[in-house]
């Protein structure tokens, strides 16, 4: 039986204005195209750090589904 891991970002706003982001479960480089979305329109991105997971190669087939309204 294959399980799939769990994937969630966690976006925490500080006090100051500072906003950090983490990607969770994610494997492969789609990481950065989901906070890619959900950051879009924030001011620019200071700095950027790359966990392990995001330099391994993505073997799951995503099945991705729109609903249009």
């Amino acid at each position: 039986m294959n399980i799939l891991k769990e994937e969630k970002i966690i976006i925490d706003i500080y006090e100051d204005g500072k906003i950090t982001a983490e990607a969770d479960g994610f494997i492969g480089k789609i990481c950065m195209k989901e906070l890619e979305k959900i950051l879009e329109d924030m001011p620019e991105i200071e700095e950027t750090k790359h966990k392990k997971d995001y330099y391994k190669k993505d073997t799951k087939v995503r099945r991705i589904s729109q609903v249009k309204r």
